[in-house]
């Protein structure tokens, strides 16, 4: 099997698992029954978080985290950071 074949094959498996798991999926999406709720949101995220953490660790971080700026004083922190290898 081909590397292309591979990854449709592993996504698909994945989109199915969300799918499987959200089957009570009226809790997971919101009333227009299209758009995830923040439960569905998060659940999806987790699972993506899963698969994909692997694939990125020792990856270069071209951009900060926002999470870890100073929202306060946003230019203090972006003056001492610098690209750094994503750890898993």
């Amino acid at each position: 099997m081909n590397s292309g074949m591979k990854n449709w094959s592993l996504i698909t498996h994945n989109i199915f698992l969300f799918f499987h798991t959200i089957q009570d999926w009226k809790k997971f999406v919101n009333v227009d029954g299209l758009h995830l709720a923040k439960l569905g949101g998060d659940l999806l995220y987790r699972l993506l978080v899963e698969k994909l953490s692997p694939l990125t660790a020792g990856c270069i971080e071209m951009f900060p985290n926002w999470a870890e700026v100073d929202t306060v004083e946003p230019s203090a922190s972006l003056k001492n950071w610098s690209p750094k290898v994503r750890q898993l």
